[in-house]
C-alpha cells in the first residue's frame, strides 16, 4: 500500500520538474533570448565596423 502511495508522490513530482524545465526554456526562448540578441547583435555589430 505505501508503495502506491510513493509511486504516486514521485510521479507528481516528475511532472512538475517536467513542466518547469519546459516553463524554464520557453521564458528563456520567447523573453530573454531575444533581448540578448538585440542588446549584443547591436554592440557586436557597432564594434566591428
Amino acid at each position: 500500500m505505501n508503495d502506491c502511495k510513493l509511486w504516486y508522490a514521485s510521479q507528481a513530482a516528475l511532472w512538475l520538474a517536467l513542466f518547469n524545465h519546459i516553463y524554464i526554456w520557453v521564458h528563456y526562448s520567447v523573453t530573454e533570448l531575444p533581448d540578448m540578441q538585440r542588446i549584443y547583435y547591436a554592440t557586436m555589430r557597432h564594434t566591428s565596423d
